[in-house]
C-alpha cells in the first residue's frame, strides 16, 4: 500500500569538548512511497573543529514499523603546531648569514597543504619541501636571514592554510665588527734607525671591540720582517686582545717599509711598518802627500 515515512528523526549525542555541539541532521523524498518503491533519506553530519567522534540515531518509522540505524563519524579538524612557537635567530656581523629550522607538525586529521611562506621583513627568508602533509606528519622550516647594515630585526610570518592560520615571530640581531692595532709599551710602528744585520723586535696588540666573537685570524708582516711570540689564534672573543711581535733584522742597506696586516672575516687592521737602516760614510780625500827628504836612520813625517 501507499504510504509514507511518517517519521525520520536523528538522535543522539555525539561526544565533543566544546560547548556547542551540532548534531547529525536528515532530510528525505519518503512523503509518499509505493510498494516495493525506493526513496532516499539523506543524514549530514555537522560536527565542530575538536575532532571529536560524532555518534547518533537514525529512527525511521513506517505504518508503525520502526527501524533504527546508528550513526558514527569524525569532525573534520584542520590544525598544526609549530616548534618553536618563535624564533630567535641571534645576533651576527654585518653581511653574515643566521639560520634556524623549525619542525610544522599536523596534529590535525585532514592532510594540508602547506604554501610558499613570506616575512613581513624582506631579509628574512622562509623555505620548505612540505607540500601536502598528512595527519600526524612533520616537516622542516628553513628560517635565514642577512643585513648589509647594523639592524635589529623583528619580522612576522603568516603561516595560513585550510582556514587555519598562525603568526611566527622572527628576531635576530646585526652588529658592527670592529677591532684596533696597537704597539705596545717601548714599541711603535716606526722601527726608527738601525744597524746593518742587528735585530729589533717591536710587539703589538690586536684587541676586537665588537660585541661578538671574530674568526679565521691571521696576522701578516712585510716580507723583510719575521713574525715572533704570535699569541692570536684562529679566532678572538669579544673585548679579548692578542699580542705578536715583529722582528726587523736588515741584511742589507734598503729600508723597512710595508705594512702589517691583522685579518679576520669580520675585520681587518692595517699599519704601515717603517724603519732605516744606518750606513757609516768614510771617504779619501784626493791629491798626493809629500814626505820630504829622507835620510838613512832618520824619518819625516
Amino acid at each position: 500500500a501507499e504510504d509514507g515515512i511518517r517519521d525520520v528523526a536523528v538522535t543522539g549525542v555525539q561526544t565533543c569538548a566544546l560547548p556547542i555541539c551540532i548534531g547529525f541532521s536528515s532530510t528525505h523524498n519518503c512523503n509518499s512511497i509505493t510498494m516495493g518503491g525506493v526513496c532516499v533519506i539523506s543524514v549530514t553530519a555537522q560536527g565542530q573543529n575538536s575532532g571529536a567522534n560524532l555518534t547518533g540515531i537514525l529512527n525511521v518509522s513506517v505504518g508503525g514499523a520502526n527501524k533504527t540505524v546508528t550513526l558514527t563519524g569524525v569532525s573534520a579538524y584542520y590544525d598544526f603546531t609549530l616548534s618553536p612557537q618563535n624564533i630567535d635567530l641571534g645576533s651576527a656581523y654585518v653581511n653574515n648569514n643566521l639560520s634556524k629550522q623549525l619542525t610544522l607538525t599536523n596534529i590535525g586529521n585532514k592532510s594540508l597543504i602547506i604554501p610558499v611562506l613570506t616575512s613581513s621583513d624582506p631579509r628574512v627568508i622562509l623555505s620548505h619541501s612540505c607540500g601536502t602533509l598528512a595527519p600526524q606528519q612533520a616537516c622542516v622550516v628553513n628560517i635565514s636571514s642577512t643585513s648589509n647594515s647594523a639592524a635589529d630585526i623583528n619580522a612576522t610570518s603568516n603561516i595560513a592554510t585550510s582556514n587555519v592560520s598562525k603568526t611566527l615571530a622572527i628576531n635576530a640581531n646585526f652588529v658592527l665588527a670592529s677591532a684596533t692595532l696597537l704597539p705596545q709599551v717601548n714599541s711603535s710602528f716606526d722601527f726608527g734607525l738601525q744597524d746593518l744585520n742587528q735585530a729589533k723586535t717591536q710587539y703589538y696588540s690586536f684587541t676586537n671591540t665588537g660585541s661578538l666573537d671574530v674568526s679565521n685570524v691571521v696576522v701578516s708582516a712585510p716580507v723583510s720582517t719575521t713574525l715572533v711570540n704570535n699569541e692570536c689564534g684562529t679566532s678572538l672573543r669579544a673585548g679579548r686582545s692578542c699580542n705578536f711581535g715583529v722582528k726587523w733584522q736588515p741584511a742589507t742597506y734598503t729600508d723597512l717599509m710595508g705594512t702589517l696586516t691583522v685579518a679576520s672575516s669580520e675585520v681587518t687592521k692595517n699599519a704601515s711598518l717603517q724603519g732605516t737602516v744606518k750606513q757609516s760614510i768614510a771617504s779619501l780625500q784626493s791629491g798626493s802627500l809629500t814626505l820630504g827628504n829622507v835620510s838613512q836612520d832618520r824619518k819625516s813625517t
